[in-house]
């Protein structure tokens, strides 16, 4: 495959992570390499039931649309104003569009902007020195109050909280 899309990316972040960990502390079992054995197999058969077009009946041509438009939403969510503005850059009406992505990616598209935002939260919350009110709007978040709401559902805590937990 030239490059693997998947509906659980997050999951996938998360293996890889353990599978990282796993093989630098030494991993004398080999659990880490049976793990990536296991992600690898398991994106194959999501690439290929892709390819094949076992997607309910979506055309190629669609699903290339939403993947690109997700990739972009994932590399930078700050951008993306909404669903209405990502459904014209589609050439699709956002009833239209709203349908299309959630059948190839398995969730609404709002639901996916507002996880992409809350990872790149996350990533800033770490590695920079932002206020909180900062990274919501560098992530695309009006109101850094609806950030904070969203971010406490996501991740149980408050984005102040995460960073003074896991930075040291």
């Amino acid at each position: 495959f030239e490059r693997m899309e998947t509906r659980h990316v997050e999951f996938v972040d998360a293996v890889m992570r353990r599978i990282i960990e796993l093989t630098t502390t030494g991993d004398a079992s080999g659990s880490g390499d049976r793990l990536l054995a296991s992600v690898l197999y398991e994106l194959s058969r999501e690439q290929s039931a892709v390819a094949s077009g076992s997607m309910g009946g979506l055309t190629r041509h669609h699903r290339d649309v939403v993947h690109r438009i997700a990739h972009r939403i994932r590399e930078r969510p700050g951008e993306v104003t909404g669903v209405g503005s990502l459904a014209s850059e589609a050439g699709y009406s956002v009833d239209h569009f709203s349908r299309v992505f959630t059948e190839v990616m398995g969730q609404r598209p709002q639901r996916f902007l507002i996880e992409a935002r809350l990872e790149r939260a996350r990533q800033l919350l770490l590695e920079s020195a932002f206020t909180v009110s900062e990274v919501a709007s560098a992530v695309g978040f009006a109101s850094v109050h609806f950030f904070s709401r969203q971010f406490t559902q996501h991740k149980g805590v408050t984005p102040s909280t995460y960073r003074r937990q896991l930075r040291p």
